[in-house]
């Protein structure tokens, strides 16, 4: 049968097929399953149940709700996989929920419209085309592309690009469609010169192309995507990409070295550039790059990095080897030894530095090891200023011989230091070794001395020392005091300067002066030129347009930074100037604002050559970052026959991951709408367009242990999109040692300790690497999650402030972490701030489970509803184990949406017919429960009302109606006031009953409370019981006088009763208003009424001020008619009625006085006045004298 739909507003009258058997209706057997859309849009939807328990699936997709993109489908209670409707089976009641996502949900159809192909995609990440081909249903047609559902078929969809909600249909899914052709495209992927494409006849045949150029490479065939080459001589019968192969030449590389910087944790310098031949497209791996490089002095190579991963044709491959600086040793021997010539005698030599004593000892027969020497350890170029022992910053003793006094530290017999050593250089060292022994020599006498440095000046540091006419700063690196048996000393060689005195000086203080050497700085401007004054004048210094001379090394080159950019046009073409580098190829860019005149080698005339970098303005490369993006990072142009530069400024690399981006690919460009690689090495031809391609999902987090001893490394299988937080895993039991515990993970670039528990966001693979530090210093942190199933979390944290870890440390169903406690009890939320302290060594804390919640969910079955025409009340956040009567459930009353076609049967639970309305058990899951509606079938019913007759027309004894199988009978005849007089009606009952009884009970049928069962027609008789006789009373309601008596009560029940006036009753003030029985019917006086109960009349009167006037008129006679002195009179008031007074009317017998109304009043009568009266006398003639 399909699928119902009952709105909000209106239901269709929708029929559901009833079996009746055994004179039962069983329309509430039939089988249904519920569709809720729950989108606060729509309301339900019913679908029939096929015999094996699936059903049918529905044609449409629900309404998108706010703040949702895509319908991801239906899904039965607590699972996460859609509704398969061809082979899932559900029971009858059940529910079936929509879910949404914010993803958008992207579809591929072939041409049966039947989905091939389908991902998901959150916003920002890009649609690509599937790799599924659709299915080909014409002979001789290819597939030609795919195009957006509800757009022309002529018209490819460019993949990829930015998924946007404007591409979605109303169902909020990303929908496209195959269009096929006769007509076959060839796009040549040449990645050198560009191949135009070609549109081929299905079973036509490809024209060959000129062959492609491409720098560094030779063009050898055009090949299918795999790889196999493509033969022009057989026809085509489907769209292709062809790949040019081509056979790479020798071609220049560069590797460029670099060295570690000395006194800069992790920088590396440049330290020279080579050049080197390779094949074009060679991995650069293949070349093990390991061994690329030559030895470098006082280093050791570390790693390498190149600019691409293949040898460009172009030669613009760049191979960077860093080399990490030897790590000297180097040892002080205070040599107790040195003058021990006497048997016996024993000598200890003492060095005091940087707040710490060393000793050595020593006697004629054997050397005691009493004492470690002072050592340090130091790279090359390193500043050791402070560690290095000399006699400005250390203190020596030696006891026990005549030769007391420090003089220097002797390295081998030719080599004595006796002043202090700012950094460690080449000559302090020993040839192909890493340890240094430096041997104390002592003296019998140590004078103390005086020796000045002082360095020719820079423009940043003036002079203050004149000298030959110069001016010089002094060194305090070089300058000190220090002590020695030799007054003589003669000038130290410095890297980089030249001793204006070197020879030795034996006075105090010895004062050497320095010149620094020089360099000649060369702008080098490839056919470009400066404008005028673009170099600016520096004092102390000649110039020319391109040339400063003899620059002292070490003057900041911000000095020197020309004041505009050169320019450079060549056949008409302007060039767009890109920096000043040290290289001609551009790869050591220049900071004038940091960097100062390198050293030279020789003392003067050695040229510093700064090289201006140029890209031909003639064409513009725009680099998108991403397709189907407006936003560009950046510009670069280009001339014909150029390469692009991917390593400039700005551009995202290969492999290096962007937080908000994800990992980047790589660039592409269109090629016939088809976006392709762009190789490194194409030569530009023109404008280009490229996009970035980010890699935004299926990640991994993989843990190491970091060369661990014992614990398990846990693992993670899951694949993680682009920023998802990560909740860490435990590192039970890893440790290094055991000592060395682990205390949490560290990842890549990122020097936070992350704890078990943290949350990490996901920027790329991720690899988690164990840390470990020594018990010792520790605290044992161990979260018990309190549950049997759940395994303890425990590692090592520092007495410090760390953050508690987060709820989904642990996770079990149906629950979660509500907060931490202590042993105390003391609670502590997840994820907050905590210090560590105290003196004990271990901190325990304990998960406080809450329950997630349940919901018990009622259901309107088709054709019916719940309270206020809902289809759905549901009751949620109801706690695990809550008693039913304790859970706040007020079951919902179900209501057919037509009574006069359905009825409410039953409540279905899991399949099963159930009352909850009589529920006392705990709640322990999710329940739902299904309100059952079946068709009504109708059946005749006849009232037998005799001897009563109903009010028909005209009266009948008898009346027939309809009732529905299910229901109540509601269609209730009326009787006549025509009843029979001594008997009251009882009911109705199924045969027909004596007058005035016995009825026979087990007959009577409850319209209130018996529903109709299966039969074709029911008659219902009126059961008549003798009753005893009623009275009628009148009550005054505190009126004057007495009530009136109806002379006839009692009166046999169902007897016509006519209504009293008031008798002699008056109520002075108050107007009467008619007689009120004790149901609340009010009877006018002279009404009638049938008497089927005890009646009590009662006045009913309202306050009045209306007063009214009593005026008598003689109707003729002579005299005076009498006036009433107590006129006016305030209604229902008594009136006494006057006499003749002095009238007379001589021949006429007076009568009484007749008021308007035609009453006669005798005189002296009285009456209750209820308006104006007019007494007139009333004569009759007589004969009487």
């Amino acid at each position: 049968m399909g699928f119902k739909h009952h709105s909000m507003t209106a239901l269709f009258a929708v029929c559901i097929a009833l079996l009746l058997f055994s004179g039962v209706a069983a329309a509430a057997d039939t089988d249904f399953v519920i569709l809720d859309p729950a989108n606060g849009i729509e309301s339900l939807y019913y679908i029939e149940i096929n015999d094996d328990g699936t059903c049918v699936q529905p044609s449409f997709n629900p309404a998108i709700p706010d703040g949702y993109r895509s319908f991801m489908g239906w899904f039965k209670e607590g699972s996460s996989t859609p509704f398969d409707f061809k082979t899932d089976t559900v029971i009858s009641g059940s529910v079936l929920r929509a879910k949404y996502s914010q993803n958008y949900i992207v579809l591929f159809m072939d041409n049966q419209n039947v989905v091939i192909d389908s991902y998901s995609l959150a916003p920002g990440e890009q649609l690509h085309a599937s790799s599924v081909q659709p299915t080909i249903s014409d002979k001789g047609y290819s597939f030609k592309h795919w195009y957006l559902k509800g757009s022309d078929s002529g018209t490819a969809f460019i993949f990829p690009t930015i998924v946007s909600s404007s591409y979605a249909g109303e169902d909020g899914i990303i929908t496209f469609l195959p269009t096929f052709s006769n007509e076959c495209t060839l796009v040549f992927i040449s990645d050198g010169t560009q191949v135009a494409p070609q549109t081929v006849t299905n079973g036509g045949y490809a024209v060959k192309p000129t062959s492609p150029t491409r720098t560094g490479y030779t063009f050898k065939e055009w090949t299918y995507p795999d790889g196999t080459t493509f033969d022009f001589s057989k026809p085509v019968t489907e769209s292709l990409m062809l790949t040019a192969k081509w056979t790479g030449n020798s071609v220049d590389y560069t590797i460029l070295y670099w060295i570690e910087d000395p006194n800069t944790p992790d920088k590396y310098i440049p330290l020279k550039i080579e050049t080197q031949k390779a094949t074009a497209g060679t991995p650069v791996s293949d070349l093990n790059p390991d061994s690329l490089g030559g030895s470098v002095d006082h280093a050791t190579y570390k790693s390498y990095k190149s600019s691409s991963p293949v040898i460009l044709g172009g030669g613009g491959t760049v191979v960077n080897l860093y080399y990490d600086l030897d790590v000297y040793t180097l040892i002080f021997d205070l040599r107790p030894n040195q003058f021990t010539d006497h048997s016996g005698e024993v000598t200890t030599s003492t060095l005091k530095i940087k707040g710490k004593t060393y000793s050595q000892t020593y006697n004629t027969t054997s050397e005691l090891s009493d004492g470690t020497p002072y050592s340090f350890t130091a790279k090359m170029g390193q500043e050791i200023n402070g560690l290095w022992p000399s006699t400005s910053s250390a203190e020596y003793s030696r006891d026990g011989n005549v030769y007391q006094k420090f003089a220097s530290w002797n390295r081998n017999s030719s080599t004595n230091y006796v002043s202090n050593r700012p950094y460690l250089s080449p000559e302090m060292v020993n040839a192909g070794s890493l340890d240094v022994t430096y041997l104390a020599n002592w003296a019998q006498t140590a004078p103390e001395h005086m020796v000045h440095y002082y360095f020719e000046d820079l423009l940043h540091e003036p002079g203050t020392v004149t000298y030959d006419s110069k001016k010089y700063v002094q060194s305090p690196l070089y300058s000190e005091t220090y002590y020695s048996s030799s007054s003589n000393l003669q000038a130290k060689e410095i890297s980089g300067m030249i001793a204006l005195n070197p020879d030795e000086q034996e006075e105090d203080p010895k004062v050497f002066y320095y010149d620094r050497f020089t360099r000649n700085i060369v702008y080098v401007l490839d056919g470009g030129s400066f404008s005028s004054g673009a170099l600016p004048s520096v004092a102390g210094y000649t110039k020319t347009e391109t040339e400063y001379k003899a620059v002292k090394w070490g003057e900041h080159l911000s000095y020197f930074k020309p004041t505009s950019d050169p320019t450079k046009t060549v056949d008409g073409i302007n060039y767009v100037f890109q920096g000043w580098t040290y290289d001609a190829d551009g790869l050591l860019p220049v900071n004038f604002a940091a960097d100062s005149v390198a050293q030279p080698t020789k003392a003067t005339g050695e040229v510093l050559p700064i090289y201006a970098q140029w890209r031909s303005s003639e064409f513009t490369i725009t680099f998108y970052e991403n397709t189907g993006s407006d936003k560009v990072l950046a510009t670069q142009t280009g001339a014909r026959g150029d390469t692009i530069d991917f390593n400039a400024a700005g551009l995202p690399q290969i492999g290096v991951s962007d937080p908000d981006r994800g990992v980047f690919k790589g660039w592409y460009w269109y090629v016939s709408n088809k976006l392709v690689p762009y190789a490194p090495d194409t030569v530009i031809t023109g404008d280009t367009k490229l996009y970035g391609q980010w890699q935004t999902g299926g990640f991994t987090v993989i843990y190491d242990g970091n060369s661990h001893i014992a614990g398990t490394v846990p693992t993670d299988d899951n694949k993680y999109d682009l920023g998802v937080p990560v909740t860490l895993k435990p590192g039970n039991g890893l440790r290094l040692s055991d000592v060395l515990v682990f205390t949490g993970w560290k990842v890549k670039n990122d020097d936070t300790l992350y704890r078990p528990g943290d949350s990490l966001k996901v920027t790329g693979n991720m690899e988690p690497g164990a840390q470990y530090a020594n018990r010792n210093d520790l605290v044992k942190l161990t979260y018990h999650s309190e549950k049997s199933t759940i395994e303890d979390v425990s590692f090592y944290v520092a007495r410090a402030k760390i953050n508690l870890a987060q709820a989904d440390l642990f996770t079990a169903d149906g629950e979660y972490v509500e907060y931490w406690k202590d042993a105390d009890g003391k609670k502590y939320e997840c994820g907050s701030p905590y210090t560590v302290s105290g003196s004990g060594n271990k901190l325990d804390l304990y998960a406080v489970w809450k329950s997630s919640g349940y919901n018990v969910s009622f259901y309107a079955g088709e054709n019916g509803y719940l309270n206020d025409n809902k289809k759905v009340v549901t009751f949620s956040g109801i706690q695990a184990n809550t008693l039913w009567a304790d859970a706040g459930i007020t079951v919902p009353t179900p209501k057919p949406s037509n009574s006069l076609t359905h009825y409410f049967s039953h409540w279905l639970k899991d399949g099963d017919v159930v009352d909850p309305t009589s529920n006392t058990h705990k709640i322990t899951g999710h329940e739902t429960y299904t309100a059952v509606f079946a068709e009504v079938v109708e059946v005749t019913v006849t009232y037998h009302g005799e001897p009563g007759t109903f009010k028909t027309t005209p009266p009948s004894s008898t009346y027939s109606t309809t009732a529905q199988i299910g229901g109540l009978i509601e269609d209730v005849p009326e009787f006549t006031d025509d009843l029979p007089i001594g008997y009251a009606f009882d009911g109705w009952y199924t045969t027909s009953q004596t007058l005035g009884g016995p009825l026979d009970s087990s007959k009577k049928w409850d319209l209130a409370t018996k529903k109709v069962e299966g039969a074709s027609a029911i008659d219902l008789y009126a059961g008549w019981i003798k009753a005893s006789p009623v009275s009628v009373t009148y009550d005054g309601n505190g009126a004057e006088g007495t009530a009136p008596v109806d002379a006839n009560s009692p009166y046999a029940i169902n007897s016509k009763v006519t209504v009293l006036g008031l008798g002699d009753l008056s109520n002075p003030g108050f107007a009467f208003d008619g007689w009120k029985d004790q149901n609340g019917v009010l009877h006018d006086v002279g009404s009638t009424f049938t008497i089927t109960e005890n009646m009590v009349l009662t006045a009913q009167w309202t306050s009045s001020s209306d007063k009214f006037t009593v005026t008598y008129d003689g109707n003729g006679a002579e005299g005076t008619a009498p006036v009433d002195a107590n006129s006016p009179y305030a209604i229902n008031s008594k009136v006494t009625v006057l006499g003749l007074g002095d009238l007379s009317n001589p021949g006429f017998a007076f009568d009484g006085w007749e008021d308007q109304n035609g009453v006669l009043h005798d005189v002296g009568s009285t009456f209750t006045i209820t308006e104006n009266m007019v007494l007139t006398a009333q004569w009759t003639s007589s004969s009487d004298k």
